[in-house]
C-alpha cells in the first residue's frame, strides 16, 4: 500500500471533487475558489492530489461547499479505511 503521506492528498482531492459535483447545480472550480477566496489553480492542485490543504483551508472549502468539516473528514477516513482494507485483502 502506498504510504498515507501520498494517499491522503489524493483522497482529499477526490472527496472535494465529489462534493463539488454533488451540489445542485454543480459548483465549478472557479466558483468554489471564489467562495473561499482561493485561486482556481489551488483547487485544481488539491483535486489532483498534488497539494495537501491545511486544516484551516479544508474548513474554508467545507464552508464554501456548505458541508460540515466533520462530514468531510469522515468521508476521507472512510475512503482511506476502504483502500487499506482492499489492499490488505489483496495481500492475503
Amino acid at each position: 500500500m502506498r504510504q498515507s503521506k501520498e494517499l491522503i492528498p489524493k483522497i482529499i482531492g477526490r472527496i472535494l471533487q465529489a462534493e463539488r459535483n454533488r451540489q445542485t447545480p454543480k459548483i465549478s472550480q472557479e466558483e468554489i475558489a471564489y467562495r473561499c477566496n482561493l485561486d482556481r489553480s489551488f483547487i485544481s492542485m488539491v483535486e489532483s492530489g498534488k497539494h495537501e490543504p491545511s486544516v484551516s483551508k479544508i474548513f474554508d472549502l467545507c464552508n464554501g461547499l456548505g458541508i460540515k468539516p466533520a462530514v468531510f473528514f469522515r468521508r476521507v477516513a472512510e475512503e482511506y479505511d476502504k483502500l487499506v482494507s482492499d489492499q490488505e485483502s489483496l495481500d492475503e
